[in-house]
């Protein structure tokens, strides 16, 4: 399983890809993003600051962490998309996420 690392206080993003059948999905209609992590929700319609996702046949999803308020450690992530067809949301498998403080 990948790890991420997302540092606390700094502006790195990390990038994902959404695939189906080895091709990048559209991710024009998605509506609403959540990442769960160790059974906290972050929320895209709470916090729109933390996700960024281009409308475009890319499947590029952006996380944007370092002011969520994770803490340091390292937690099982699942992330999960909503739209119009699926309401109850699309979950992309797992990963795991380091939120890291530099000393």
């Amino acid at each position: 399983m990948i790890t991420e690392i997302a540092y606390t206080s700094y502006d790195n993003r990390i990038g994902l890809i959404l695939k189906e059948d080895d091709d990048a999905i559209d991710t024009s209609s998605i509506t609403r993003t959540v990442l769960n992590v160790a059974g906290s929700d972050y929320d895209s319609s709470v916090n729109p600051e933390f996700f960024n996702w281009p409308t475009s046949t890319t499947g590029e999803i952006e996380l944007l962490l370092g002011d969520a308020g994770i803490p340091d450690g390292q937690f099982n992530t699942h992330l999960i998309t909503y739209d119009s067809d699926n309401t109850d949301g699309i979950v992309w498998g797992s990963f795991f996420l380091n939120p890291t403080t530099l000393p």
